[in-house]
């Protein structure tokens, strides 16, 4: 009898450890950055993609098959390469793609081949516009880049910021926070039209003509307001944007979709201003929000203002984060998550699932420098301020959860596999 009770209990137990296991959401197949390497996660194993000496990376990219991954690798040098490997992290081949324009991503055509922006022509007395040349190569080695057109565009970005926040916001989602669009359509190339990230335009690659999407703007000026933020419906068709209009003391941004078709503008009324936009699976939306608390120089002493006032700032915000879902055919409309954060990076939903990158608020940084333990002055590459600003990866399931899980911390600039 004890040892049918024995036998009793180790069945039980087996049955609730397989019960556990089994209600753990399955992670999906993605890439990221992870102590400055990219690596790629897949079923519980992470595989480090072995690159040469560089100094980070930029536009991770899956095919639309999800066999290859391509990126951007900025060498010793400050020269940005294209690379490429495949599903499985074997050694990467470094493409002859020529110069690289900066801040564009690269994208895969439906045959397998990488899209990207090519370093243009600069102004002249014949062409008063900076015009970037769009170009095509084949993923595999020896493949040689072809000129497919081009387009104009503003240029003459700069600016930066002293808090790292908003370094590793601005490296999760673009510079500013608006990260520049390549996809190709059925109706043409979508793009951006200036390196702030507003202004959006589709080109046609076999006549040439570049029609703009919302305003047009003098190029040599840069835009006064238009689209960014832009996010290509799982089907093609359709594009969620961000129409910007610059105020002070901030932009304003409302949440629009454009039809790819006509280029029809239907504005979707959300309850706050959006910050970013993403799309769901079956055509709905989700758009993070970050919101002002509180200025965390506030709860300092004397001495620790001076001590911070070394880094050229004494505004240090600290944010509340939230994100939304909402349905754009009857404006329904639910907050999903909140926490106390200075911003979301990046999402990415699919039918069960939202994935998102949270920066963390700037505490840490903060402390670290008052108390001595921080001298910004000699962290000339900035790595000692960033790991005190942590940037941490979560899965929300879209099953009515209201608590995501962590998939781990420092995973910077991830992209879901395809499937």
């Amino acid at each position: 009898m004890a040892t049918f009770n024995k036998g009793i209990v180790f069945f039980l137990v087996i049955l609730l450890f397989s019960m556990t296991v089994e209600a753990q959401p399955a992670q999906p197949t993605f890439a990221a950055v992870h102590d400055g390497m990219v690596t790629i996660y897949s079923g519980g194993a992470a595989m480090v993609v072995q690159n040469p000496p560089n100094r980070g990376f930029n536009s991770l990219v899956w095919s639309r098959d999800g066999s290859r991954l391509a990126y951007l690798l900025n060498t010793v040098d400050f020269t940005s390469r294209l690379m490429v490997t495949d599903a499985s992290a074997s050694t990467p081949i470094m493409l002859d793609a020529g110069e690289i324009e900066a801040g564009f991503p690269v994208t895969f055509d439906a045959e397998g081949n990488i899209i990207y922006v090519g370093r243009g022509t600069p102004p002249s007395a014949e062409n008063t516009n900076y015009r970037a040349d769009v170009k095509q190569i084949a993923p595999q080695a020896g493949a040689q880049a072809q000129t497919l057109g081009g387009f104009a565009m503003g240029i003459g970005c700069g600016g930066g910021s002293p808090l790292p926040g908003d370094w590793l916001y601005w490296e999760e989602a673009g510079f500013g926070g608006s990260h520049l669009i390549l996809e190709m359509t059925d109706y043409g190339l979508l793009h951006n039209t200036s390196c702030t990230g507003v202004g959006l335009a589709l080109l046609d690659l076999q006549t040439g003509q570049d029609t703009p999407i919302g305003p047009e703007f003098d190029k040599q000026q840069g835009p006064s307001e238009g689209f960014g933020r832009a996010a290509l419906s799982p089907d093609g068709t359709q594009v969620a944007a961000l129409y910007t209009r610059y105020a002070e003391p901030s932009p304003i941004r409302t949440l629009a979709i454009i039809d790819l078709a006509t280029l029809n503008v239907t504005e979707v009324k959300t309850t706050v201003q959006p910050d970013q936009v993403v799309w769901g699976a079956d055509g709905s939306l989700f758009y993070s929000v970050t919101t002002f608390k509180v200025n965390l120089v506030d709860a300092l002493t004397a001495d620790e203002k001076q001590k911070l006032s070394e880094t050229n700032t004494l505004d240090i915000p600290g944010h509340e984060v939230s994100i939304y879902h909402i349905i754009p055919a009857d404006g329904q409309e639910q907050m999903l998550y909140q926490s106390s954060a200075y911003v979301i990076g990046r999402m990415k939903a699919d039918s069960t699932r939202l994935l998102f990158s949270q920066i963390a608020n700037q505490d840490a940084w903060i402390k670290a420098i008052a108390d001595g333990t921080l001298d910004v002055m000699q962290d000339d590459n900035g790595s000692q301020q960033r790991a005190l600003v942590p940037v941490t990866l979560y899965q929300l399931m879209l099953d009515g959860s209201t608590t995501p899980t962590s998939l781990g911390a420092s995973l910077t600039q991830f992209t879901v596999k395809p499937g």
